[in-house]
């Protein structure tokens, strides 16, 4: 390759002394990056090459336009580090993701995903009698008891206050292990001997516990062949074109669900806090959210007919979404030498392409720390990949249709009845580790609404 000049960026002294004070807020501190440096910034860190995607058309190129000259450098931190012996779509690589895909992918469709509106309404009408009028609660921790519960529920068919308690109480280790042994640092580095050894031990210790509990599932319901309606029920049966592996295995299945318990339940609990944050700190958008529910609703409970009526509610939660996505950082590694804007990057360079930066820049959103609903009604996206919280390419979220319809229906549902204030003195700070949460949770009060 021919040698040419590197993007602009931090020199590595300069990187090292700025990295201490990262560890409150990685995002913003890449933020800020990006805008002292521009569309690609060159961080130099030790023996990889990382590079810090600013420009949605970057974005664009690496997640979808370009994405077979990439892998997703996740699956080869987790095989490197010894994590996990499966692979599930998270990690799954190019051809071996397609089809793995092609056999999850039907059970997200949204006639498919429809018989799980009845368990989505039953356990938001479950939630929003737990609180009491002017008890501050933790949202943070409430919605991720609520995802929790709905995850269980259509996965597996399990309560989680009941024969799901064992499995729910392992994904909590989980995930507290999965955010300490992925350090919130741009995940850029394979330094495997520095990372937190007894979070690595944890993390697979509670892999292992999570298996075992998954395949005795799956035994059992090879043993009794009834049909559960659920998401576990829908893999053991999909059949594929493909003659050499017409259906998936029982690993497969396994690493499916390991997926489908982390990407449907935190990211999702995260959605729906910062939403409820929000409303608190936007009175008007509040106030237009309460009106759309009202007239359409009337009281009565949302159902799947009423999605396409809620279309503010929808907004709100899309808007939510731009501000604080979830998934707030991925990476890529080029599988080969290539040029990103005008400059050579050597094959095995890292790529860092956040939402939160790429959907707070005011090229692609007017005002764009402002929350504003309004603003999606008609909007088209402009050149690029300029909203993406759900990823982009062959890797953007399988489950996004089923996302969208339980984020709407359970705003709606608890909107129809509580308006949620920040308890007084309550100070929420972001905390962006796998997914963008918060430092001390977000506390706060309950009030009974009139209508």
């Amino acid at each position: 390759m021919s040698s040419q000049a590197s993007p602009p960026g931090p020199s590595p002294r300069t990187l090292l002394r700025l990295i201490p004070g990262s560890f409150s807020n990685p995002a913003e501190f890449l933020l800020g990056l990006t805008r002292e440096y521009g569309d690609l910034t060159c961080l130099r860190l030790g023996i990889k090459n990382v590079y810090l995607i600013g420009s949605a058309e970057y974005a664009e190129d690496i997640l979808e336009k370009r994405q077979e000259e990439f892998s997703n450098w996740i699956s080869w931190f987790i095989k490197k580090a010894g994590i996990l012996e499966g692979e599930g779509l998270i990690a799954t690589e190019s051809q071996g993701h397609a089809s793995r895909r092609a056999l999850v992918g039907p059970s997200f469709v949204r006639e498919n995903i429809s018989k799980y509106t009845g368990t989505i309404i039953s356990y938001g009408l479950n939630q929003r009698e737990l609180w009491a009028p002017g008890q501050p609660s933790d949202l943070e921790k409430d919605m991720g008891r609520l995802t929790l519960s709905i995850v269980l529920k259509t996965l597996f068919n399990l309560d989680l206050d009941t024969e799901g308690k064992k499995i729910g109480e392992v994904i909590n280790r989980l995930m507290f292990h999965y955010n300490a042994v992925f350090p919130p640092v741009l995940l850029a580095q394979p330094i495997l001997r520095h990372l937190p050894q007894n979070n690595v031990r944890g993390l697979i210790k509670e892999l292992n516990e999570v298996s075992k509990i998954i395949y005795g599932i799956i035994d059992e319901r090879k043993k009794n062949s009834e049909e559960r309606g659920d998401l576990l029920s829908s893999m053991m049966a999909a059949r594929s074109e493909d003659e050499k592996n017409p259906r998936m295995t029982d690993t497969q299945i396994r690493d499916e669900c390991v997926s489908m318990l982390l990407a449907g339940h935190d990211p999702m609990a995260k959605a729906l806090t910062w939403t409820w944050y929000l409303l608190s700190q936007n009175p008007e958008a509040e106030r237009s959210i309460h009106d759309e529910i009202d007239t359409v609703l009337g009281g009565r409970i949302p159902g799947l007919s009423d999605m396409d009526k809620l279309p503010y509610t929808e907004n709100v939660f899309r808007e939510a979404m731009r501000l604080y996505p979830p998934v707030w950082m991925m990476i890529r590694q080029s599988l080969t030498d290539l040029k990103i804007g005008g400059y050579e990057t050597p094959k095995g360079s890292l790529f860092l392409v956040s939402p939160y930066i790429l959907q707070r820049d005011p090229r692609y959103f007017e005002d764009p720390l402002s929350f504003k609903p309004d603003r999606w009604e008609g909007w088209n996206e402009k050149s690029g990949l300029t909203y993406f919280p759900f990823g982009g390419g062959r890797r953007v979220c399988t489950g996004e249709p089923l996302s969208w319809m339980q984020g709407v229906l359970l705003i709606a549902l608890i909107a129809q009845k509580w308006s949620l204030r920040l308890a007084p003195g309550h100070v929420v700070e972001p905390k962006p580790q796998i997914t963008l949460g918060t430092k001390h949770g977000v506390r706060m009060v309950p009030q009974k609404r009139d209508s």
